[in-house]
């Protein structure tokens, strides 16, 4: 008897990851965490559908706006188009401005800024948002321009922190020769976004120039992702391709090599850090 049960459970183990497996297979991301891969084991049914998860943090997240997660995560979850209300209007604002891979929502917490109502996604984001230091933000106009192209790109008011106020910050202890910085693209090492500068430009401008910039803001806007945001480097004495999207990393080193272990490492994940 024994014998016959364990293959017939096992059989059935089998079939229930296939079913889990087939109900994946349009949804590669998790809709609340929008850069996260779903975990199998984690989701939640709206209306009869299933919606899969990256944890159990995104479960608890969904509950306390459910109506309005399933119209504005279908682009993540396309299942969820056959039940999405008609009537509910989204907001503008997509994502924290802290942890920009988090969605947001009419119930989230808020700040105003500029005027305009901020939502971010926890107690943590707001206290970061409210640290930037407005004290040091720095704004000037840059025609956005690329060495393999003809014309510029266009003319924009950007807005940040000087780098080397970060710098600062940092307390570095090292003999400084360099600066590396990385934005994110992909895990691929051959098309990963980075540059590189020698110390004194990002500590010392020269005369009549503006400084290097952690940009965080276009036009009064928070920078969006197609400009790089939530921080992009902003080098306004150069081709755009020293102003790296979607910056991730600052290497601070005396190895005038491409690092791939810095000695000190700032890592930028949002306006406020």
């Amino acid at each position: 008897m024994k014998t016959v049960l364990l293959p017939i459970l096992f059989a059935s183990f089998l079939l229930v990851c296939s079913a889990l497996a087939q109900e994946a297979t349009k949804q590669a991301l998790c809709p609340l965490m929008v850069d996260d891969e779903i975990d199998l084991e984690e989701f939640v049914v709206f209306k009869g559908v299933k919606v899969f998860m990256c944890c159990g943090s995104c479960k608890e997240m969904w509950d306390k706006n459910r109506e309005y997660f399933v119209v504005v995560c279908q682009e993540q979850a396309p299942q969820l188009k056959a039940v999405a209300s008609k009537k509910i209007k989204l907001l503008k604002q997509l994502c924290c401005p802290v942890y920009a891979d988090v969605r947001v929502h009419p119930k989230s917490l808020s700040v105003k800024h500029d005027g305009k109502t901020i939502y971010l996604s926890k107690k943590r984001a707001v206290a970061r948002f409210q640290e930037v230091p407005q004290e040091h933000a720095v704004r000037f106009p840059k025609v956005m321009s690329c060495n393999n192209m003809k014309n510029p790109l266009g003319m924009g008011l950007w807005e940040g922190v000087p780098l080397r106020n970060v710098i600062w910050l940092a307390k570095p202890t090292h003999n400084v020769r360099r600066g590396f910085y990385y934005g994110h693209h992909n895990e691929d090492p051959k098309q990963m976004f980075r540059s590189s500068l020698p110390i004194g430009r990002a500590l010392e401008d020269p005369p009549d120039n503006n400084p290097i910039i952690l940009c965080y803001k276009l036009n009064g806007e928070w920078l969006s992702g197609k400009r790089g945001g939530p921080v992009r480097m902003l080098v306004p004495d150069a081709y755009g391709f020293k102003s790296v999207k979607w910056l991730k990393t600052v290497a601070l080193t005396n190895d005038h090599t491409r690092p791939t272990t810095p000695t000190l490492v700032a890592t930028t994940t949002s306006p406020a850090g």
